[in-house]
């Protein structure tokens, strides 16, 4: 089975570095359990607005970012069983960072199964875990949704709350399959 794996938010803890440099920069005290959809801009202060996103180009942000729990350990079981793909909505410029923070954290993918698309319904793999709910909604497979603030006002069958959630789901769902 093909497996696509976002990054952002569902292998790393982006919301939580991205929101700590906006705290910074900006001198606010936002969380990042009060963006509660995902356009982040809607919860800063007025002063920063949409130049929110151009903290995403900061050099080393990516490398600061820590494996979410579990993941590392889910996703080498998964890699035994399955075909894994990075799949992330990635600007170019920070691809290389990504690359080397993937082999850094999951040697077991690699950063040669990285796809870079805005698009991931256009993906071929049967299984998607990914933060965004747009990205499982639109999305012809399996989508796996990994629970965050953001997503939580939409209904979704396969709502993982976390990489313990993924872990069962593919031992009850993929018995004998590899």
């Amino acid at each position: 089975m093909r497996i696509g794996i976002d990054l952002d938010s569902t292998l790393n803890n982006l919301l939580d570095v991205w929101v700590e440099e906006y705290n910074r920069h900006y001198s606010d005290a936002l969380c990042p359990d009060e963006i509660t959809d995902w356009g982040i801009h809607q919860f800063t202060k007025d002063s920063c607005g949409l130049k929110v996103y151009d903290l995403l180009k900061k050099p080393g942000l990516f490398m600061s970012c820590e494996p979410v729990k579990m993941s590392q350990q889910i996703t080498k079981w998964l890699s035994m069983h399955h075909e894994l793909w990075i799949v992330t909505a990635s600007e170019p410029n920070n691809i290389e960072e990504k690359a080397k923070w993937i082999d850094l954290y999951y040697p077991h993918i690699g950063s040669s199964n990285i796809i870079m698309t805005r698009d991931k319904s256009l993906i071929h793999v049967d299984v998607l875990i990914d933060d965004g709910w747009h990205h499982i909604h639109a999305f012809p497979g399996i989508g796996l949704l990994m629970d965050m603030p953001h997503n939580r006002k939409y209904n979704c069958e396969r709502r993982m709350m976390d990489w313990m959630d993924v872990f069962r789901w593919f031992q009850a769902n993929t018995k004998g399959e590899s």
